[in-house]
């Protein structure tokens, strides 16, 4: 477990994402001394985008902007069991800081719990379980 404390000295030195690389760990840990067990419980609690950096929630969402992606994606799945993350990532992109790409919007929903999965031609689908996304190909096929 790490303290909160760390987490924000981490977000206040590495606003724009962390590298957890042996060089830049060096340089890290002369801010924000962790251990081991830390780095890889701030890995846990962090998702990491296509470019390679780390980022916290806090990182690619102010609280509210977080609230209403969150609620837009679950209230999708209620009602549709299925959407794609293009139309998420579109609806939110002014408002997010680093998530620059549809892989970024869909590593994070799976950072949060979501079950996404890359299906051609529609790209990156986000749905309720397996064999809910198996019925929703079906029918769109």
């Amino acid at each position: 477990m790490i303290p909160e404390s760390v987490m924000k000295a981490l977000e206040q030195a590495r606003p724009h994402g962390i590298s957890f690389s042996p060089m830049a760990m060096r340089l890290i840990l002369k801010e924000v001394p962790l251990s081991e067990h830390q780095i890889e419980a701030l890995k846990a609690k962090m998702c990491q985008f296509g470019n390679g950096l780390w980022f916290s929630r806090s990182m690619v969402f102010d609280d509210e902007t977080y609230l209403a992606f969150r609620r837009q994606a679950e209230t999708w799945l209620a009602k549709h069991g299925c959407f794609s993350v293009e139309r998420l990532h579109e609806a939110h992109l002014g408002n997010v800081r680093h998530m620059e790409s549809l892989g970024d919007c869909a590593a994070f929903l799976q950072h949060l719990g979501f079950h996404v999965e890359s299906h051609r031609p529609w790209g990156f689908l986000c749905f309720k379980a397996q064999s809910t996304l198996n019925e929703h190909l079906a029918a769109i096929t």
